[in-house]
């Protein structure tokens, strides 16, 4: 479920880009302006390069794929190497296929709490509701519509525990790198390319 968990939020973000620039964070933005900012991502497909960085290996392990998102709960992550993987979030049903092994493991966000947190606060954000994350997420951003960024931590101890800091960065509703930090030391940065609009 852990290795499921880090795909899902890196996923998740894809919509909106990390590694931000120091110009980015020099402003602080009013957390009141970022509805009028990110203000909903349309339909979209996009190719995405993912780096994982996990403390019980050496070398990090790099993925590649296509990610689509559909308003307002429909998500797709297609990994096409090194493994085939796919996954669909689809409202409250998570289902993660490996066509190379012939598997599917499908469950409802409902039985694990922190997904359920995890997922309705970041479609939040997909859906252009970014108020909504604050019961979730200590909010701070800088920078305004032409780039942005976000620094989100976790306020309900459950997530607190797996998830030590996220930070993404945008151009109006467009995500280009999403950064997250576990507490066990693990790391993750997701690059997004092109779009092509659906």
């Amino acid at each position: 479920m852990r290795t499921y968990l880090i795909a899902i939020l890196g996923f998740l973000f894809f919509l909106f880009p990390a590694s931000p620039s120091q110009a980015a964070e020099q402003t602080t933005l009013a957390l009141d302006r970022l509805p009028e900012i990110i203000s909903g991502a349309p339909d979209h497909r996009a190719e995405f390069i993912e780096e994982r960085r996990l403390l019980l290996l050496t070398e990090p392990v790099r993925l590649h794929g296509t990610l689509l998102f559909r308003a307002p709960g429909r998500f797709e992550k297609h990994t096409v190497a090194p493994i085939r993987e796919d996954l669909v979030v689809d409202g409250e049903w998570v289902t993660v296929s490996l066509p190379d092994r012939n598997t599917q493991m499908r469950f409802n966000i409902a039985d694990d709490p922190l997904l359920h947190g995890l997922l309705f606060s970041l479609q939040s954000l997909l859906n252009g509701e970014p108020g909504r994350l604050s019961p979730m997420f200590s909010v701070e951003a800088w920078g305004g519509a032409e780039a942005w960024t976000l620094r989100l931590k976790p306020k309900e101890k459950a997530l607190a525990e797996r998830v030590q800091a996220i930070r993404v960065t945008g151009v109006s509703h467009w995500l280009r790198t999403v950064e997250l930090w576990e507490t066990t030391g693990d790391y993750l940065v997701m690059s997004i390319g092109s779009e092509v609009v659906e």
